[in-house]
């Protein structure tokens, strides 16, 4: 927990935040955003290179960061969103995840649009449906704002404990 503690506290002394529109068609008249916070992000990558599939986890993609396997994970395909068809280019989020253990885990975020980060300057308000067909309890929070757009806060920590 001392790494989510310091997770925390730079959060408030950063108040930014890197934003991605999700590769999906707009959910209940919205468009949804992936939001996380601008220190979790490590390094963007444009491509990557898928390795095998583990024996302990055939169904997640794992791709060579650095030194590391790491996790790569569709945000839309765990919570169940109808994707559009991918482009012939893709963007990769390399993230740091503090887990529930302490310790901070990596994991890459698939993405079809451009990330941006933003000041914590706009106004949002809460949001209290997101509209998500699964597994809507794995998230941190979410917000909207004026032009129908719906900000989720993945929690990266829980969908890592849920695809192992």
């Amino acid at each position: 927990m001392p790494h989510e503690r310091i997770m925390k506290n730079e959060i408030l002394k950063q108040p930014e935040i890197a934003i991605f529109k999700a590769n999906t068609t707009n959910t209940e008249g919205r468009d949804i955003y992936w939001v996380l916070s601008k220190i979790q992000i490590e390094y963007i990558l444009h491509e990557i290179t898928a390795l095998p599939p583990s024996a302990e986890q055939p169904q997640l993609q794992r791709t060579q960061y650095l030194e590391e396997s790491l996790p790569v994970l569709s945000l839309e395909k765990y919570y169940g969103l109808q994707e559009l068809p991918l482009r012939s280019t893709y963007g990769y989020v390399v993230a740091k995840i503090p887990m529930n253990t302490g310790s901070m885990q990596k994991a890459v975020l698939r993405t079809n649009n451009p990330v941006r980060i933003r000041k914590l300057t706009f106004n949002a308000e809460p949001a209290e449906h997101t509209g998500l067909p699964e597994h809507s309890e794995d998230i941190i929070g979410m917000f909207s704002l004026p032009e129908n757009q719906l900000l989720i806060v993945p929690n990266i920590a829980a969908i890592l404990n849920n695809v192992r």
